[in-house]
């Protein structure tokens, strides 16, 4: 069990999942993993696509806000870069950490821990 504001959890998740689907680009495959170690105090959810991946020069500055890794693209299809920003904005008010790894041409993986009430 965690404590937090559902709806911006659920709203956390349903972003990142939106961004795998959005930017994988014919993915044939999107992970959602939740897990808790066992005598650990804390969850840690993850999203993995198998897309395009992004280049290791990027990944510092995903959480920045207005940050997008391809420009170009991300006009198209209508992003504004505060996705991220937004994701670990609530992940940090519920006293978590959120990251990103990825490796190009293998995909990406958002993973964020949060603490739990036991």
């Amino acid at each position: 069990m965690i404590e937090g504001d559902a709806e911006k959890l659920v709203s956390l998740i349903e972003n990142l999942i939106d961004n795998a689907v959005l930017h994988a680009e014919g993915a044939s495959e999107i992970k959602v993993r939740a897990r808790k170690e066992k005598g650990e105090s804390f969850v840690v959810c993850s999203i993995e696509d198998d897309g395009q991946g992004i280049a290791e020069e990027e990944l510092g500055r995903l959480f920045e806000r207005f940050y997008r890794v391809d420009k170009g693209r991300s006009r198209e299809r209508g992003g504004t870069g505060l996705g991220l920003s937004i994701a670990r904005e609530v992940v940090e008010a519920h006293g978590g950490e959120i990251s990103a790894g990825s490796q190009p041409g293998k995909g990406t993986i958002f993973s964020f821990r949060l603490p739990t009430l036991s």
